[in-house]
């Protein structure tokens, strides 16, 4: 089930399910997810493996969107 924090959709799966999303070519083209990978994002959507993450994993994720935010807003901030 998806959800919306800080205007960013998160789904979570399992590793099952994502292994399946792979293997039938129905989600995460051209996204190779190895097990055991925690979270990532994907075509602005974080998803977070439920099998493996921690909160901390959502949080990881969430800062790579915001430094994307200063790098792009004030590239002397980011540096």
């Amino acid at each position: 089930m998806m959800k919306t924090k800080f205007g960013v959709p998160v789904e979570v799966l399992t590793q099952t399910e994502i292994n399946n999303l792979q293997a039938k070519g129905e989600a995460l083209e051209g996204q190779e997810i190895d097990e055991g990978t925690k979270a990532f994002i994907h075509n602005g959507i974080i998803y977070v493996n439920s099998t493996y993450a921690t909160s901390k994993d959502l949080f990881h994720e969430y800062s790579h969107l915001f430094m994307g935010v200063i790098k792009a807003r004030n590239p002397e901030w980011y540096k």
